[in-house]
């Protein structure tokens, strides 16, 4: 849920806002904020993981439930994000976090591609929340069992022995 709020966070107005600062600005609110948040966000992305598959190995043994499903599903996307985050955002940031002193010959054009990402991003967290909690949803409503339905049918039988 912390990583979806995170994402939620961006593509609500953060990234729009980040587009309207200058590049200066931009560079040097990126370098305050990964000092502080790198380590914690990498605790919450791989403690979601471990607890995601920690269910799936507690229901393993059903495979075809809403549980396992959503969960795996979920942790699909959470491994998405982490991957775009080692592979793409992390180098972003590296760039970003020694700029100007690397000489990086087009930082707007890295700031551009890091705002496109972190929406990438945000939205594959938020799909993988909405998947999670549409399975608990549909697990915690009421169950229509077989009796329960045919017990309030009108019986017909009683139509064919009266004839």
């Amino acid at each position: 849920m912390f990583i979806a709020s995170q994402g939620m966070f961006y593509l609500v107005g953060l990234n729009k806002a980040l587009h309207n600062v200058s590049l200066s600005g931009f560079i040097e609110q990126r370098k305050a904020i990964d000092v502080v948040i790198a380590d914690p966000l990498r605790f919450l992305y791989f403690s979601s993981a471990g607890i995601a598959i920690l269910i799936l190995a507690f229901s393993f043994k059903n495979p075809g439930s809403i549980t396992f499903v959503t969960v795996l599903l979920s942790l699909i996307c959470l491994g998405a994000d982490m991957t775009l985050a080692i592979k793409k955002s992390i180098p972003m940031n590296e760039i970003i976090n020694h700029y100007p002193g690397n000489g990086y010959p087009d930082i707007a054009k890295i700031k551009n591609q890091w705002l496109n990402m972190i929406n990438l991003r945000g939205a594959i967290a938020i799909t993988g929340l909405i998947i999670l909690l549409s399975g608990f949803i549909i697990q915690s409503l009421p169950k229509k069992t077989n009796e329960a339905t045919t017990s309030n049918a009108p019986s017909h039988s009683n139509k064919a022995t009266s004839k």
